[in-house]
C-alpha cells in the first residue's frame, strides 16, 4: 500500500512525530509512507506584502502538483493545509483522504479553510478528544490516535543527567510558545531565588524576552535536530505550561511525551490532554494557579528521589501508550479501512 503525507515542513512538529517517525513501522504493515513538503513554506514570510504575495502565489501553483501527484497513491494523508488556513486544490484528490490534525486548527480564520478539507476527508484523525469532539460534531468521521514518541531515540541517558549538583529546570518549544513561558515567569525568578544550584534552561529557536529574568538567569540553547534529545536527557525537571483557553484545549502535550520519554518528571499546567496524561500515573505535579507553579518546584527540587520514581512511571507510561510501534498500528489499521 502507497500513501503520500502532506506535511507542512520537514521540521514541523506534526511531519516529523506524526509522520515521519512512523515510516519504518508502517513499513511491518506493508505500508510505503512517501512524505511531500512545500516548495517554500506553508505558512507566509515575515518579510515585506511583496514578499507574501509572491510566496502565496507559488505554494499555490505548487500545490495543484503535490495534490495531483497524490492521485497515483493508495491514499493520502493531509496535514492540516497546504497552505496555511487556505484549502487549494485538495477536492480534486480522488483517492481515499485522512485528514490529520493535532492543534485546534479551526480557530484561525474562523475554520475556513480546514472546514473545507474536512468535509471532502473519508476520516479524521485527530491527536486528542478536543479536536475529536469538534470535528465529530461537525458530522465527519472522526478517530483518535495521539503523537507519537520513537522510544529508542527518545529515551533516557543517566550519564547525561545531573551531571552536577545543579537541578535543571527544562522547557523545550518554538519561539510561538514563549506566551507559557512568560505566564509562570514570576514563579521561575522565585524559584532561583529561593534554592541555590537551580538552573533553568530553554531550548528554542530564539531567545526569550522575559522582563523579569535577566539573561543570566537563565540558559538559553538554540534547538537543533542534532542537540534536541540530549538537552532533554541532561534536565531533571521538564515542563509544560499552557493558557486556559481553546487554542491550549487543543494541544496534544508533546512536550510532556518527549520529557517522560527521557524519564523527566514534569510539571504542567492541569488542563486539556495534558490532565489525561497526568492520570496515567505519577509521573508530575499537575497545577492551576501561579502559587501552584512555585510550590511544584519546591517539592521536585527539594526530593531527588521522588523525581526518580515520577521519571520511571512516565517512561513506562511512553512504553504503554505512545511508542511508535503502538500508534503506527493504529494508523496502519485506519489506512487499511479506507483504502481502495
Amino acid at each position: 500500500m502507497k500513501v503520500l503525507g502532506f506535511s507542512q515542513g520537514k521540521l514541523v512538529p506534526s511531519s516529523r512525530f506524526r509522520l515521519n517517525s512512523l515510516i519504518k513501522e508502517l513499513s511491518y504493515y506493508e505500508i510505503n509512507l512517501d512524505v511531500s513538503y512545500p516548495l517554500i513554506s506553508a505558512y507566509p514570510p515575515v518579510k515585506n506584502k511583496l514578499f507574501r504575495i509572491l510566496w502565496f502565489i507559488t505554494e499555490y501553483a505548487y500545490s495543484f502538483w503535490r495534490l495531483r501527484r497524490g492521485n497515483n497513491f493508495s491514499a493520502v494523508i493531509l496535514q492540516r493545509e497546504l497552505i496555511s488556513t487556505f484549502a487549494t486544490f485538495e477536492h480534486l484528490l480522488n483517492v481515499p483522504i485522512i485528514l490529520d490534525v493535532d492543534d485546534a486548527v479551526w480557530l484561525s480564520r474562523e475554520g475556513n479553510g480546514i472546514n473545507k478539507i474536512a468535509k471532502i476527508a473519508d476520516i479524521i484523525v485527530c491527536g486528542n478528544k478536543f479536536i475529536a469532539d469538534y470535528f465529530s460534531q461537525q458530522g465527519h468521521q472522526v478517530v483518535i490516535i495521539p503523537t507519537s514518541v520513537d522510544i529508542d531515540k527518545y529515551k533516557p541517558n543517566l550519564k547525561l543527567a545531573s551531571v552536577t549538583k545543579e537541578v535543571v529546570i527544562g522547557w523545550s518549544g518554538t519561539s510561538s510558545g514563549f506566551k507559557y513561558l512568560y505566564d509562570i515567569e514570576t514563579a521561575l525568578i522565585n524559584t532561583i531565588r529561593e534554592f541555590k544550584g537551580v538552573k533553568i534552561r530553554i531550548i528554542s529557536d530564539r531567545r526569550p524576552n522575559f522582563k523579569l529574568l535577566n539573561n543570566d538567569d537563565y540558559e538559553f540553547v538554540k534547538w537543533t535536530t542534532e542537540n534536541e534529545v540530549s538537552l532533554i536527557q541532561g534536565i531533571d525537571i521538564g515542563i509544560m505550561p499552557i493558557l486556559r483557553d481553546d487554542w491550549s484545549n487543543g494541544k496534544c502535550s508533546y512536550k510532556m511525551l518527549l520529557y517522560m520519554a527521557c524519564e523527566k518528571p514534569v510539571i504542567a499546567t492541569d488542563f486539556g490532554m495534558n490532565n489525561e496524561v497526568l492520570s496515567k500515573g505519577n509521573v508530575g505535579i499537575g497545577v492551576n494557579s501561579a502559587e501552584d507553579w512555585y510550590e511544584a518546584f519546591a517539592t521536585l527540587i527539594k526530593n531527588s528521589e521522588l523525581r526518580k520514581e515520577m521519571g520511571r512511571t512516565g517512561r513506562f507510561v511512553i512504553e504503554q501508550d505512545y511508542s511508535s510501534t503502538i500508534i503506527a498500528e493504529k494508523l496502519a489499521n485506519v489506512l487499511k479501512s479506507i483504502s481502495k
